[in-house]
């Protein structure tokens, strides 16, 4: 049961993700919104995802990811991030709000816990728009309500990802 209810809510994510894109046509704008970073970078990188970063609470770990802000052209006053960028600065907008809440220091103000909500929406989406296709093993965890449902921890696993380290180099070297 719990496996067909899995599916079903899957492809209804999927459905729905199709029909979104689907209204959204790029080719109506009026410069690079909507599509990839114009510079290209030599391609992919093997990750395998480890549990060796910081701990949550590490404030300094966190403040490198800053999202870097440029322009494209010298002609135009508009400015880009790089989802990637935006991606990890709401999963640290969620990481604050989590240890506001869980951790014995002052609360945030709503419209910071609102943030996070949104950003979670967003990387939702991302998630599913990058749909990594990597298979990982699965055991048998307790899951909200005591049963036992599958799940992965990911941990030991090698992912096809792209290489933001060049990507990273690229955008810095491009608006030194």
């Amino acid at each position: 049961m719990f496996l067909a209810t899995t599916t079903i809510l899957h492809f209804t994510c999927l459905f729905r993700t199709l029909l979104a894109l689907e209204k959204h046509d790029t080719s109506k704008s009026n410069g690079f919104p909507g599509q990839e970073f114009p510079w290209s970078t030599s391609g992919q990188v093997a990750l395998n995802f480890s549990n060796d970063f910081s701990p949550i609470t590490s404030e300094n770990e966190w403040a490198s990811f800053k999202p870097k802000v440029f322009q494209l052209t010298s002609h135009s006053d508009q400015a880009y991030m790089i989802s990637m960028h935006q991606q990890l600065y709401c999963l640290d907008a969620i990481r604050v709000a989590y240890l506001s809440y869980h951790l014995p220091r002052p609360k945030l103000a709503s419209a910071l816990y609102d943030d996070a909500e949104i950003c979670l929406e967003q990387l939702r989406q991302q998630i599913m728009c990058t749909a990594d296709l990597t298979l990982e093993p699965t055991m048998f965890v307790k899951g909200p309500n005591g049963t036992s449902v599958p799940g992965t921890s990911g941990l030991g696993v090698l992912h096809r990802c792209k290489n933001w380290k060049e990507l990273e180099a690229t955008v810095y070297n491009s608006n030194a």
